[in-house]
């Protein structure tokens, strides 16, 4: 988020839809998940996620600039709570999609 930027009620749809996105996020991780045991499903709903997460910190770096946004060293409180958990749960998403920590030998269950 940008370090002028001011919360706008004009704007409180577009909050409120995106808490929608992101409880929808939440379930599918919290539940969905867990009644599937097909890694086809687990690896389409993280590549979803993905994309989301590099919308986001595209976002972010619009409204940051490059400057803050490649400086971990400039981030503020804020930034460190959105910035760092986009990286940081990004990155578990692309070791589970390239397989590091999965057993090779467990075969993919189709239902």
């Amino acid at each position: 988020m940008s370090p002028i930027a001011r919360y706008a009620s004009d704007n409180q749809v577009i909050y409120d839809q995106l808490s929608a996105t992101y409880t929808l996020f939440a379930f599918n991780e919290a539940v969905l998940l867990r009644v599937t045991k097909d890694l086809r499903v687990w690896k389409a709903l993280l590549v979803g996620i993905l994309v989301c997460d590099a919308i986001h910190l595209y976002g972010s770096w619009a409204a940051l600039g490059g400057d803050v946004f490649w400086d971990v060293r400039s981030w503020r409180a804020e930034d460190w709570a959105n910035l760092g958990s986009l990286w940081g749960q990004g990155a578990f998403r692309v070791a589970f999609l390239a397989g590091i920590g999965l057993k090779e030998a467990t075969p993919v269950k189709r239902e």
